[in-house]
């Protein structure tokens, strides 16, 4: 077994290392049951979620804990800029199934057709928001979704 006497080794990468895994397992904030959002309403923490839930502009929507007691405000604020841009969200859906539509065989056509909005999750990453949305109405044993970085639609896809 090796003993490290020298405190400069800290600085090394092992001491990086270590900081980084005493980061990631440390326990954070207790998250409040409720938040309350003057814009987007109240918000329920959801254990299995690992989110505070809420309904907005016709949307469900869950925000990221980050190990915080309430949502972080930058996070706050992405997810009231895209769910209060309807228009734009709704459009880049739609895009995406007109995609869709001409590279499936014609039986399941009407199902991508049928894909809607379902939980949309907001979580932040390196200051940058990024979004993964559940998309409802898939048949057979296909789960849809689509996927954002910032305002940047990545594409909607299934996993079987």
């Amino acid at each position: 077994m090796a003993w490290i006497k020298d405190p400069a080794v800290i600085e090394q990468p092992l001491g990086q290392s270590m900081r980084f895994l005493t980061r990631l397992f440390e326990k954070g904030e207790d998250p409040l049951p409720v938040v309350e959002d003057p814009q987007l309403g109240s918000l329920k923490w959801s254990k299995a979620d690992e989110a505070w839930i809420g309904s907005y502009n016709g949307f469900r929507f869950a925000l990221a804990c980050g190990r915080k007691a309430a949502p972080a405000p930058n996070l706050s604020a992405y997810a009231k800029d895209v769910l209060g841009d309807r228009g734009w969200l709704a459009g880049t859906l739609e895009m995406e199934k007109s995609n869709w539509a001409t590279k499936v065989p014609p039986g399941v056509k009407d199902e991508v057709a049928g894909l809607k909005f379902g939980l949309i999750h907001f979580s932040m990453h390196e200051d940058r928001g990024y979004i993964i949305a559940d998309i409802e109405g898939g048949g057979g044993n296909r789960s849809w979704r689509i996927e954002y970085h910032n305002r940047e639609c990545d594409g909607l896809g299934f996993d079987t």
